[in-house]
């Protein structure tokens, strides 16, 4: 793989635009409306935006701890070194390799279950599993430029295929769904910004991938662009679920998104779901390909194993994955299970990393935020 000493396996900090959208907006695009409106109705939308504020305090608060860190140590498995020691540290460094992984194969797993459900039901999923996999060696162990380059395809394949086929269906909504409004208490706004920030756990990602971004301190409008970028897809899909359906009729859809598209119908394809599962299918491996970096990455660095024999590894780890969790509902208690880590493994980690970081010394020179 790469090492950031090389401007040859450096990226611009435009490149981190791409490379955090993807980690923000995953798979849970799908189906997110249904929990998020489950407290807060037409208020939905005021989770979202609470949510997404959340997750831009949390990057200020990533580039507050990597300002005080000097640049060759700048990064998650350093950080965790230095403010907890070389033991705890470790644990911490592996718990969140584990964590990367365990994202990238929630990721695979849920959009292989609705290819399965929703266009091929009878269908051999292996070779399509076999192929995936393929692009994902090829994608991983490419390094940190392969990555950033299938995350910029994955981003442009939202907003330049999937959005414009939102447009047919504007002549379908209702917009009195959306009254009255503020008409849910501040209790029920916070269980839904509470599950509505879960699908930004992957703003981790920042700090493993820090170190290769030339002039990093200059980037952060690019992390707050697309925390911004993420902000607005999740919002205009919820806003489209929301003046679509009832709130009954949303409360039984599982996937509430391409249920939306399902209704357009153009010349020569009568089902334009299949296209935009198919274009989804670049977006969930630029997604995949970033938690499978980090992994491996954070890996070398904590336990020197060379990044294509522990991507060899988790692929053959997500091999077996594949072949035990089988069941919708296991792959549906996974994913909480996962969501429910994450928010006590991210959100609380960053905050306490940021406190412990302004009692400490610098330990070097960092432009970071400036």
């Amino acid at each position: 793989m790469d090492s950031p000493k090389s401007d040859k396996f450096t990226l611009s900090p435009i490149h981190l635009f791409f490379l955090l959208y993807v980690s923000l907006v995953g798979a849970g695009l799908m189906d997110f409306q249904r929990y998020v409106s489950a407290s807060s109705g037409q208020d939905g939308w005021i989770a979202v935006l609470a949510a997404s504020l959340f997750v831009v305090l949390m990057i200020w608060m990533m580039y507050g701890i990597l300002s005080r860190q000097a640049p060759p140590g700048a990064n998650l498995v350093d950080v965790n070194r230095r403010y907890f020691g070389k033991a705890i540290g470790a644990a911490l460094n592996v718990c969140f390799v584990v964590y990367f992984l365990w994202g990238a194969f929630v990721t695979l797993r849920f959009y292989l279950q609705v290819i399965e459900v929703w266009i091929f039901p009878e269908m051999n999923q292996w070779p399509l599993v076999i192929c995936i996999f393929a692009l994902l060696y090829y994608t991983v162990s490419g390094g940190i430029q392969t990555v950033a380059g299938i995350c910029f395809w994955g981003t442009l394949s939202i907003f330049l295929f999937v959005l414009p086929q939102c447009l047919p269906v504007l002549p379908y909504l209702h917009p009195h769904n959306m009254t009255p409004v503020l008409d849910h208490s501040a209790a029920e706004l916070f269980d839904s910004t509470r599950l509505m920030a879960r699908q930004f756990l992957g703003c981790l990602v920042l700090m493993a991938v820090f170190p290769y971004i030339k002039e990093g301190g200059r980037s952060s409008k690019w992390s707050y662009g697309a925390a911004g970028a993420a902000a607005f897809i999740y919002i205009l899909m919820l806003l489209l679920a929301l003046m679509y359906f009832s709130p009954q009729q949303l409360k039984e859809t599982v996937w509430p998104t391409l249920s939306v598209v399902s209704i357009i119908h153009v010349p020569l394809m009568q089902r334009l779901e299949y296209v935009v599962l198919n274009m989804w299918l670049l977006k969930m491996v630029s997604n995949i390909s970033v938690g499978l970096w980090a992994a491996c990455h954070s890996l070398k660095q904590q336990l020197r194993i060379r990044p294509r024999i522990s991507l060899a590894g988790a692929l053959i780890g997500f091999l077996i994955l594949f072949y035990l969790v089988d069941d919708p509902g296991d792959t549906r208690r996974i994913i909480s299970l996962y969501m429910k880590t994450g928010e006590y493994l991210v959100f609380a980690y960053i905050p306490i990393v940021f406190v412990i970081s302004r009692f400490s010394g610098k330990t070097g020179t960092s432009q970071v935020g400036k």
